[in-house]
């Protein structure tokens, strides 16, 4: 099991249940009355804050009441619908919340990074009667395989067609035979296929004309956001249990199909021939393992066995009158060539790095980039301006997002800038405008614009936007500055002090600052001392600890007021999320390898520097020395741990073959001294 946890940390989470961070509640009183003391009924930003305060609280009612009157007055907000739908839910309408969040889902497909859909599919799934949830699962596309499944491994099978065949579609029919045949026979073995027949009669849920779920590469995030957003629906269980079964962690789904039992699945039945079927392919995989078990415990008998030996050996040997010598200096041998590598540096090889970091190796080595599909969005153009909503935002978000994606940023300012005040609330339109300018290269405009949409939506994108205003801060600066800092700004100091080995913690600037109180806080009068010193012989380090004073004079980029992302726990998230949207820039790369250095990937976050390197950065002098001492660092690493490992398991094979050796040998001596003895 808790190998199965490491692998597979936020499923193991999800079925395991670790706590729930439990709301705010005075927090969020306070935010009802605050927007009850001013209120905008006019302004549908307001309403989905009220609700979702109110959802929060666990007052759905209240949510119903709020949004049920306007529904008709913001048909096309995607909020609206979101929340309305998600009171119905709690507040078991399962037919009501269906139908809002299909509409949210027409609105916006990709709603929650695409994970929404699971929502839609689930609500479909509760609105059916009893008997349809006691044979499917709520992603419909894995019923097939989670009835015919029984061993170890989950079958890619689905319902065939063909099952129907013969049975004239009469549900009624097959559902009263197989529950005959359920009631007499339990055992027989033509059961799994009526229900099979039985399953395959059922109307297929109708998000399933839209979207393969079984498909989708969000389908372990889709179940677990499901199983964390409704704790008490044995349905999400029984998902859960099927996401860790695919991936063979039998302990896991076992565990997660006994609470789905618990909370009273109607398929608890089935879920206990599953579950015993893991707890018996479980024991016996303990059994099979019990020889190489055995097998290591005998190594290490042996072992200890030969080092009892050699004192009780040479004991005898004095009274025989023989001397054993070179024994216990070869076996000191073996034990300092074990040690030998003790001293390891912990570099770790690019293969291993990026299996361990496959995300950031991806986006700093470059794999291809997926590409718009340009007639997909030239139709989507088409489609919008033939049906214009100019009194709708989302009408002018997606026209906007579709030229942004062309590569025709200009286009999307000309839509964008005469309507921003008309809609001065909705954060789609100042985030479109915010990246076209950031295209176009107008930092200043893109900032105002990024800036106003997290004072809308602070938690746009997951968290990550703000990753977008630290860098459009960092970029609207000087030449100067951004040869001195980095874009995520709290990693500067480390980041210009570092050499190799492992980054430096943060958190050293006011140390630089009080350093620079002896210029009165006149950078000119420092970026001059620090550019005499930097032509003279000096050493890299003093000459990165003047650099880092002279940057931990100039004025804090404003978001470092409202938060620290040196501490934020999206940190890596953020850098590959810019980086991608900004293969270009080289400051995302310095980021990107400053990422990797954390971790102390070093042969990815050298890779990462030479990027930015090669796109031109402004701190070209800063990271060469830096790949310079990263690279030392590995060759470094490489001398002192290369083949450790191998050097270890070939000094272990030769002890093993030399303690059997040397028993039998000193048998046989211990013999030939008895007899001269005697």
């Amino acid at each position: 099991m808790w190998h199965e946890k490491l692998r597979n940390h936020d499923l193991s989470k999800a079925i395991l249940g670790e706590k729930l961070v439990l709301e705010d509640t005075n927090r969020l009183r306070d935010t009802i009355r605050l927007l009850e003391a001013d209120p905008q009924k006019n302004d549908a930003l307001w309403l989905n804050n009220l609700a979702g305060a109110h959802i929060r609280l666990n007052e759905p009612h209240a949510a119903v009441a709020l949004l049920e009157p306007v529904i008709d007055k913001f048909p096309n907000d995607y909020g609206i619908h979101a929340n309305l739908g998600t009171a119905y839910h709690m507040l078991g309408r399962y037919q009501d919340a269906e139908r809002e969040i299909a509409r949210d889902l027409e609105i916006n497909p990709d709603a929650h990074f695409g994970l929404e859909k699971y929502h839609l599919a689930l609500l479909q799934y509760l609105s059916r009667d009893a008997k349809y949830q006691a044979r499917h699962v709520y992603v419909d596309e894995f019923t097939g395989g989670f009835l015919a499944g029984s061993g170890p491994f989950f079958p890619k099978t689905s319902i065939s067609e063909e099952i129907v065949g013969g049975s004239s579609n009469n549900l009624a029919a097959v559902e009263a035979d197989y529950a005959a045949m359920m009631e007499t026979n339990k055992d027989n073995w033509r059961l799994p296929d009526m229900l099979a027949t039985v399953v395959s009669m059922d109307p297929k849920p109708s998000y399933r004309a839209k979207w393969n779920l079984s498909d989708d590469a969000n389908f372990e995030q889709g179940v677990i956001y499901m199983a964390q957003m409704n704790p008490k629906e044995p349905a999400c269980f029984v998902m859960l249990g099927i996401a860790a079964w695919r991936t063979r962690n039998y302990n896991l789904a076992a565990s997660a199909f006994e609470k789905a039992i618990d909370l009273g699945s109607p398929q608890s039945e089935l879920l206990k021939g599953k579950v015993d079927g893991f707890r018996h392919y479980i024991s016996e995989s303990h059994k099979h393992a019990l020889p190489g078990q055995i097998a290591m415990a005998s190594i290490a008998v042996l072992i200890l066995y030969y080092i009892y030996s050699k004192f009780r050996d040479r004991r005898r040997a004095r009274r025989v009158g023989q001397v054993q010598s070179a024994q216990l200096g070869i076996l000191l041998a073996i034990f300092f060539c074990l040690n030998a590598g003790a001293c390891i540096w912990d570099a770790q090889s690019l293969s291993r790095e990026k299996s361990r970091s496959h995300d950031l190796a991806q986006v700093i080595l470059g794999e291809a980039p997926v590409v718009e599909d340009t007639n997909q969005l030239r139709a989507t153009i088409k489609s919008l301006e033939a049906n214009r909503n100019e009194n709708d935002p989302n009408w002018w978000n997606n026209l906007a997002g579709a030229h942004i994606r062309l590569g025709e940023s200009q286009v999307a300012v000309t839509l964008l800038e005469p309507v921003v005040q008309k809609f001065p609330n909705d954060y789609g339109i100042h985030a479109n405008l915010g990246t076209a300018y950031h295209l176009l290269g107008r930092y200043q405009d893109a900032e105002k614009e990024i800036a106003r949409d997290l004072e809308i939506n602070p938690g746009a994108h997951f968290g990550l936007e703000k990753y977008h205003l630290a860098l459009l801060q960092y970029l609207m600066r000087d030449q100067k500055y951004q040869a001195r800092h980095v874009y995520v700004d709290e990693f500067t100091s480390a980041f210009l002090t570092a050499y190799r080995g492992a980054l430096p913690r943060n958190g050293f600037d006011e140390l630089y600052q009080s350093m620079g109180e002896s210029y009165s806080n006149n950078v000119a009068a420092a970026e001059a001392d620090y550019d005499s010193y930097s032509k003279t012989n000096q050493g890299e380090y003093d000459k990165s600890q003047m650099l880092a004073m002279v940057a931990a004079m100039d004025v804090r980029p404003a978001y470092r007021t409202n938060w620290d992302l040196g501490q934020n726990t999206n940190f890596e998230a953020g850098v590959i999320y810019m980086a991608q949207m900004n293969p270009k820039e080289p400051a995302c790369f310095t980021m990107l390898g400053i990422a990797a250095w954390r971790q102390r990937n070093y042969h990815l976050a050298a890779s990462a520097c030479e990027k930015a390197i090669a796109l031109g950065s402004a701190q070209t002098d800063v990271l060469k020395a830096r790949v310079a001492g990263l690279n030392e660092y590995i060759a470094h690493s490489d001398r002192n741990g290369g083949g450790f490992k191998h050097m270890v398991v070939g000094a272990f094979s030769i002890l093993l073959i030399y303690c059997v050796y040397a028993i039998i040998r000193d048998r046989r001596l211990y013999k030939r001294a008895a007899m001269i003895k005697n």
